[in-house]
């Protein structure tokens, strides 16, 4: 019981711990109220770390970059790839769009492929994203810039270097966030509620070894208490249950309880609580 408790503890500690690390900044932008990022006073070239912006774009210039990774697990392989398509951006009292990317996960290229072909033909469209602003990888950064380079876009280079971001939007599924926020909570009390049980039920061992040494002492005060093992109320030299207690160490628990009745002679039940109970009798 305490090594089930023991393993539960540390498996639910870790469990919470590990959604912090890896999600821990997304819910606590998730808590925020979001920024519209084509509000009129919505400034792209200011500071944005930490905040949460929500946009509804309404062009996209096509995709610029991809990144894919690739993961091996069991003889398997993944790859996840995300795209880098570009977007306009506002910044009061401009005349003209600024220009960063967002990430694209594959499962929503789609909609930013038929945004991109509603851009090209002159038409207006609908993406609402939900997320946060972040640098733009060096090398997408440069992929856009070759893009618009190709295209002409810009009159002159100081247009180009001005107008284009090395930013990138960032869409961030906040109901996940949530979601690994109400896990973090479970898996947090739940560590607590087995922490505490693990510690209870060794408080009970030591106590009963306590009073089994107690007991041992006052039946066999000739004793040595250090060198004997009490089973069934039969003191037995401790070097006998070596094999037993080596038996347990390797989970080898059938070979111990027949080893345990071998030295013994006691019942199958009566081995099988000892065994359960091993750290009792053998100190």
């Amino acid at each position: 019981m305490k090594k089930i408790l023991l393993n539960a503890g540390f498996i639910l500690t870790a469990v919470w711990i590990a959604l912090i690390i890896m999600e821990g900044k997304n819910i606590l932008l998730g808590f925020k109220e979001p920024i519209d990022f084509y509000a009129d006073d919505f400034d792209i070239n200011e500071n944005h770390d930490g905040e949460r912006i929500s946009a509804d774009i309404p062009l996209c210039l096509g995709e610029c970059a991809t990144h894919t990774v690739t993961k091996t697990s069991h003889g398997s392989t993944s790859k996840t790839k995300t795209s880098y398509y570009v977007i306009p951006a506002v910044a009061p009292n401009v005349e003209y769009y600024f220009y960063i990317c967002i990430e694209v996960k594959e499962k929503d290229r789609d909609k930013f492929e038929k945004l991109t072909n509603l851009t090209l033909n002159g038409e207006y469209g609908s993406i609402k994203v939900d997320g946060k602003l972040k640098k733009l990888e060096n090398k997408a950064y440069e992929y856009m810039i070759e893009v618009f380079e190709e295209a002409e876009f810009f009159e002159s280079k100081e247009e180009l270097d001005f107008y284009v971001l090395p930013l990138c939007f960032e869409d961030i599924d906040f109901g996940f966030a949530k979601g690994c926020f109400i896990a973090i909570i479970i898996s947090f009390i739940g560590s607590i509620a087995v922490w505490i049980s693990y510690f209870v039920t060794l408080s009970k061992e030591k106590k009963m070894i306590a009073a089994n040494k107690a007991t041992f002492q006052a039946n066999y005060p000739t004793q040595n208490f250090e060198d004997n093992v009490v089973i069934c109320g039969k003191p037995y030299p401790k070097h006998l249950f070596e094999s037993v207690n080596n038996s347990l160490k390797a989970g080898e628990n059938i070979a111990a309880i027949s080893t345990l009745r071998q030295i013994t002679g006691i019942s199958l039940e009566e081995a099988k609580e000892v065994i359960d109970n091993w750290c009792i009798y053998y100190y």
